[in-house]
């Protein structure tokens, strides 16, 4: 659910249905063709991790929404001013990314863990019931989509339990409207985990190796940061002409 409070009136948005494929936890890399030299454990290279999520707006909410100050949707206003009615929702988008490194040798590309995260490839497991402490919230990005029209601000991040391969997700923004008044957002989502590793996204990666090739490469790399015998693996060719190539890893104990 996706919630937000402003002038003492709480606005609430279900999360789209089904949740399944458009709300999930990520946390995926692309692999370097020279990903052995680079160290990936001790190295520059992190897990690029954060959630992502679509909310609905219900119709019981346009008449309010189109009067209030801090959110603008064209469909509301087309359907109240011209009576056009549409049969889907509009949608807000939401994406947020977790910072949890900052690189500190432009030289080395060496990067540096800054928060309680304390691996540069985290498993989920690690991340249950942990609260994210300042400094990586100061350096995420929460984004939502244009329906809002002013900037909101990160304040917490936390995880909750996992349960059935997803994991719930919360976190706490405010924004400031022009007269100061202080509105606050909050997203509270179950979203299924997609742990990905990828070859061959860039025209020049892997260039003489085939698809089973590029396979073994994502399964090596994977094998140097995380324990491998407790993933499931499900492989997949996403471009078969140009060998683009991914692996998703299911841990065995999410189910």
């Amino acid at each position: 659910m996706l919630t937000v409070s402003y002038n003492d009136k709480a606005y609430k948005f279900p999360p789209l249905h089904p949740t399944q494929g458009n709300t999930y936890m990520y946390g995926t890399i692309d692999l370097d063709t020279n990903w052995r030299e680079l160290e990936y454990q001790n190295g520059g290279h992190t897990l690029n991790l954060g959630a992502t999520s679509y909310f609905e707006v219900p119709r019981e909410l346009f008449k309010d929404l189109y009067k209030s100050e801090f959110f603008f949707s064209e469909q509301i206003m087309d359907e109240i001013e011209g009576g056009d009615t549409s049969e889907n929702l509009p949608l807000i988008y939401f994406d947020l990314e977790i910072g949890f490194t900052k690189i500190f040798d432009f030289n080395t590309y060496e990067s540096v863990l800054i928060g309680n995260i304390t691996r540069k490839f985290p498993t989920f497991k690690a991340l249950e019931n942990l609260v994210l402490d300042k400094a990586i919230v100061a350096d995420s990005l929460l984004t939502l989509s244009n329906a809002f029209n002013y900037e909101p601000t990160l304040r917490s991040i936390k995880f909750g339990k996992i349960k059935d391969k997803a994991i719930n997700v919360i976190c706490l923004a405010e924004f400031t409207a022009h007269d100061n008044t202080k509105g606050r957002i909050e997203i509270d989502i179950w979203a299924p985990i997609k742990l990905y590793f990828e070859a061959g996204v860039y025209s020049d990666s892997f260039p003489e190796l085939s698809i089973d090739e590029r396979l073994k490469e994502i399964r090596d790399c994977f094998a140097t940061v995380y324990d491998i015998s407790e993933y499931e693996l499900i492989e997949r060719v996403v471009d078969e002409e140009s060998k683009r190539v991914e692996i998703q890893f299911i841990n065995k104990q999410w189910k």
